[in-house]
């Protein structure tokens, strides 16, 4: 039965410069006749008939292929039949995907046999090559414009280098000029469906073709085509003419050339486009649709997978060895096995994408780039290449060979398949196959799966994808030693059910079959430098940790820097809580830069970043904010931020706690190795004042939660340049009671570049005892260390109030008495507070069996002070006693001060009394006169006296 869609014309640039007769091809092998005429008129051509099926519909079977095709024809001027519209030209056919023809398992005739037959040197091709048969309906002048029907003898010929296949055509008639060379290949626009082409041909005696029938047979050297088979070829003398002799055998095994697809959801359409040579912009298309195929229910189908890492090494990098094979059926009589329309494959848990690939310099290709639906060759950059693959297929002579590049990602996305693509591009004898397969990494673990979907339905027998190695290879083995398996689930054309495979490898800790230790090693490093070993010199400083290849990631740090070593915190617009957390502090707030590094191998890739001093959060009074840009080669997963929280310690120093290091970005796993900060803030970093040997000390904690302490030297010189001139002055009120007790003020103060002081001891005199009622009153230790607020308000004694150029405000709080039970004398501790700042600053307290009152602070942070005021005022539960008034007391305050750099103060400090009244101004003396009067007054008053008591006697 004809079958014909509707035929239209269109315009369009002509594909290649062929002359075709008719064509006929199964997937690769391709068969067309073709003919010329004389011009004609300039209208359309059109095809009366178009048909191109094959004997059987069952799917996978091997079944002779036939087309036909018939042109319209009227009468010329001469009365000769010729094609209305013009001469048939080019003649393009696009064979249903699936149909295929091997043809391998035909042999070959040398292209220069098939040609010595036009020269009458040579029988032709050997009757094992021939692969079909058929008929041409011709006009030509030499039979004044009636139509001949000739023979046609269709040939498997040898190819070269940019040849897939080549198929020859023999018109019995035309010996000498009627033979044709036909190429057919696969183009991306298609999806790799064959397409037809021959080169341009001759015109002999300016035929034209009308009409054509050609049958390409499932398994040529069967002996059922024995009669059809041409044996030799014979000529006359003048060479005019020629007789070709049929009916003899085939010496070829008998093995399948023609393969129906085994699709059976889908009807197999054959399309076709055919211009004229008086218009050959001007195209005819059409296209025929054969019945579905049947019975796939049977078609066999058995996939395996083998994946080989090239290291065995647990946790090492390593190239991946991944061969598909599909064993094909050549059974001539039976079904041939189903193409592969799906692939997925899910690696071993652990095997997954390695950071250190990015470190040598990693591109992506864009989609641009490599052209996927494009014939023309990838142009991407060398280092997006990734691997290598090879294709194996019965249609060709040799592997196909090409290069997997790594894709632009699409998507941030790891569950898409488009963050993670590999483009594979393989080549060969002209032809060029591009696919693109998309990568799923569990954001969770990384777990790897790759996708091919929708491939081109064509057969192969292996593809083999190997992926680089090396220390920077895309992947990494599992950490674990011992079996990892691979998982697959094939879907055929067929429609049956998906074929499932799994491939099992070993790992070990050294490759060679040694077992790993229950649990990586983890022995991480620290390090710390200033930039300046001057002490208490401006100075940028780099604390870094690590950890060796082969060992657990780093998970988490806790470090407590040398006492002394500081940051000028009033110096830096410090960021706010929530924006550190969001990564997204100001310029402003930029203390210092950041080096991460992640991945195994020798080559790790090193990540830049930048550290931002923020307000910290949940009793934390500061924070770094680390921000690095997560950026490896083509990918840009934004930013990964950490907070560091600090916290200021009794001593001054600073411990920097970490959050958890993220172990895993959009499904890549960190695997981090190392991180270095550097705070290069001009004028932000200090050193100490003491040059006495220091440590930095932590621990760092891994991935998989185990501890590890660290501990790095930290020394500095150069003390004994630095100044150490401390003003220390004290004052007391001069009126005391034995209710109210007596007072005290110390003030302290230094200027900038001093030593910090590290120490300060005073002896009280003996007029300002310690106030035993008060002692008594002093809180508990448990209860102070506990919560100083739920201290007795009697242990309150004074308040303090310190000023570092440090901080943007004073520190201040009170003074309490604690107590130690029986093993001491109560401390006085000195409790300050400010920007979120906590010191407890203790005090030793003394009392000599004479009364004398000491106290001493042996360990003042290495932090400097610009002022210091103690005050313990007078009260109920003053802290100190007095006897009487201390207005005519001349007190001195024996004290040792010591500074960070060694350098000892001793002096006898007056106590200044403040409060007393001024003494009254001495009478002057008597004069002469008034004492010569005063005299003389006090004898005549005894005069009198006498004279009184001699009257009363007489």
């Amino acid at each position: 039965m004809m079958s014909v869609k509707p035929v239209s014309s269109f315009s369009e640039p002509r594909p290649f410069a062929a002359r075709c007769l008719a064509t006929l091809a199964v997937s690769l092998i391709a068969t067309v006749v073709c003919a010329i005429s004389a011009p004609s008129a300039h209208a359309a051509l059109t095809v009366t008939e178009f048909t191109a099926s094959t004997a059987s519909t069952v799917a996978g079977a091997h079944s002779d292929g036939t087309v036909a095709l018939s042109f319209q024809t009227t009468l010329d001027s001469g009365e000769g039949v010729i094609p209305t519209g013009g001469t048939p030209d080019d003649i393009t056919v696009k064979l249903p995907p699936g149909l295929v023809g091997v043809a391998q398992n035909v042999p070959q005739c040398p292209v220069t046999t098939f040609r010595s037959i036009a020269l009458n040197t040579d029988p032709g091709c050997p009757p094992d090559t021939q692969i079909g048969t058929g008929t041409v309906y011709v006009t030509n002048v030499l039979n004044h414009g009636f139509a001949v029907t000739y023979g046609v003898q269709i040939y498997n010929l040898a190819t070269s280098p940019n040849q897939a296949v080549v198929v020859g055509l023999q018109v019995d008639a035309f010996a000498n000029l009627g033979q044709e060379l036909i190429t057919a290949g696969v183009h991306a626009a298609d999806g790799y469906a064959v397409t037809l082409s021959a080169p341009e041909i001759p015109r002999p005696d300016g035929a034209t073709l009308l009409r054509s029938s050609l049958t390409l047979w499932a398994v040529p050297s069967d002996p059922s085509h024995d009669a059809w088979r041409a044996c030799h070829q014979f000529w006359a003398n003048n060479g005019n003419y020629g007789l070709l002799v049929f009916g003899c055998p085939s010496d070829a095994p008998r093995l399948p050339f023609v393969e129906n697809p085994t699709d059976c959801s889908t009807p197999p359409v054959t399309t076709f486009s055919v211009n004229t040579y008086e218009e050959p912009d001007v195209f005819t298309t059409g296209s025929f649709t054969a019945p579905n195929p049947t019975n796939c229910q049977t078609v066999p189908f058995a996939p395996l997978l083998s994946l080989t890492p090239d290291s065995m090494q647990a946790g090492a990098p390593t190239g991946l060895a991944a061969d598909l094979s599909i064993p094909q059926n050549n059974d001539p009589y039976g079904q041939g096995s189903s193409e592969l329309r799906d692939t997925v494959v899910t690696l071993p848990p652990g095997l997954v994408i390695s950071p250190s690939a990015a470190s040598s310099g990693l591109e992506g290709c864009s989609d641009a780039q490599f052209g996927a639906g494009s014939d023309a060759p990838a142009v991407c950059p060398a280092a997006s290449q990734v691997g290598t693959v090879e294709v194996l297929t019965p249609l060709l002579s040799a592997p196909l060979e090409g290069k997997l590049y790594l894709g632009v990602p699409l998507n941030n996305d790891p569950t898409s398949g488009e963050m993670f693509r590999i483009f594979v591009e393989f080549k060969g004898f002209g032809q060029d196959v591009k696919l693109v397969s998309g990568v799923i990494a569990d954001p969770v673990t990384g777990q790897l799966t790759g996708r091919f979907l929708n491939l081109p339905e064509l057969p192969f027998n292996d593809v083999r994808l190997h992926f680089n190695g090396g220390q920077n290879a895309t992947l990494v083995n599992p950490s674990n030693c011992g079996p990892n398996t691979t998982t697959s689930v094939f879907t055929p054309y067929s429609g049956n059910p998906a074929a499932t495979n799994s491939s099992t490898f070993l790992t070990s800790y050294d490759g060679n079959g040694a077992s790993c230790p229950g649990t990586l090693p983890f022995s991480p490093a620290a390090s710390i430098s200033p930039g300046s070993g001057q002490a208490g010199a401006l100075s940028p400083l780099t604390v870094s940790f690590s950890r060796g290849d082969g060992m657990q990631p780093l998970g988490q740090i806790t470090t407590r820097l040398p006492a002394g070593l500081l940051g000028n915190v009033s110096s830096v617009a410090v960021c706010g809580a929530a924006d550190a957390a969001a990564g997204s502090c100001p310029a402003a707030s930029r203390v210092g830069s950041v080096s991460a590094t992640a991945g195994p191998g020798s080559d790790p890739l090193t990540v830049p970043g930048t550290a931002y001093l923020a307000y910290g959060t949940g009793g934390y009074p500061f924070a770094l904010s680390v921000v690095v840009p997560a950026v490896a080669g083509p990918y840009d997963l934004g930013n990964v931020v950490v907070l560091v929280n600090i916290q200021v310690n009794n001593d001054g120093s600073l411990t920097a706690i970490s959050n958890p290091l993220p172990s895993i970005i959009d499904g890549v796993p960190l695997d981090v190795r190392a991180v270095t900060l550097t705070f290069d803030r001009p004028g932000f970093t200090f050193n100490p004042t003491n040059c006495g040997p220091l440590s930095m000390s932590g621990q760092i904690t891994s991935l998989g939660g185990t501890p590890a302490a660290i501990s790095a030297p930290f020394q500095v010189s150069g003390c004994g340049s630095l100044p150490f001139k401390p003003s220390f002055t004290v004052d007391t009120q001069g009126a005391t009671s034995r209710a109210a007790g007596a007072s005290l003020t110390v003030r302290y103060s230094q200027q900038p570049g001093e030593a910090a002081t590290h120490s300060l001891r005073v002896e009280l005199p003996k007029q300002l005892p310690s106030r035993l009622t008060t002692l008594q009153k002093a809180c508990p230790e448990s209860v102070f260390f506990a919560n100083p607020a739920a201290c007795d308000p009697g242990s309150v004694v004074g308040m303090a109030v310190a000023h570092t150029p440090v901080l943007d405000s004073a520190l201040s709080g009170p003074a309490y008495f604690v107590s130690h039970g029986g093993a001491k004398f109560p401390e006085l501790i000195i409790v300050l507070q400010g920007e979120g700042v906590t010191i407890e600053l203790p005090g030793e307290t003394f009392i000599s069996k004479t009364g004398i009152t000491s106290s001493t602070f042996p360990s003042i942070p290495d932090v400097p002070i610009s002022g210091f005021q103690l005050t313990l005022p007078e009260g109920s539960h003053s802290a100190l006693a007095a006897n009487g008034t201390l207005c005519k007391s001349k007190l001195l305050m024996p004290t040792t001060i010591t500074g960070q750099n060694g350098v000892l103060v001793k002096q006898a400090t007056r106590i200044g009394v403040t409060g007393c009244t001024k003494a009254k101004p001495a009478k002057k003396k008597k004069t002469k006169q008034k004492a010569k009067k005063a005299r003389k007054a006090r004898a005549a008053r005894a005069r009198g006296r006498h004279a009184g008591q001699g009257r009363g006697t007489s």
